[in-house]
């Protein structure tokens, strides 16, 4: 017997014993096999990747608008101006 003969029986005995010892992963190594190729690289669905950048452009707009409020409310004052207000004495007691 040959070394490749020998080793393509040692490899079959190897893959029966996955598939006693593991089904599922049997059946998912089968699928290289059937010459379907696994979806990877930037062609792949990541629906991960997706809900990421959702997130991030909500949260940047809600940033945004946060920013926008503060900054007009900043700008408007609401009674009388700075001058009017009275003056607190720093460290006097009255």
């Amino acid at each position: 017997m040959s070394t490749w003969d020998n080793e393509r029986r040692i490899l079959g005995e190897i893959e029966e014993q996955l598939s006693r010892d593991d089904p599922r992963l049997a059946a998912r190594m089968t699928s290289f096999e059937s010459g379907e190729k696994p979806r990877v690289g930037p062609t792949a669905w990541k629906p991960w990747l997706l809900v990421g950048v959702v997130v991030t452009v909500i949260l940047g707009l809600i940033g945004f608008l946060v920013g926008i409020s503060m900054s007009s409310a900043a700008g408007t004052t609401s009674g009388a101006p700075i001058e009017a207000l009275p003056a607190v004495a720093s460290g006097a007691a009255e």
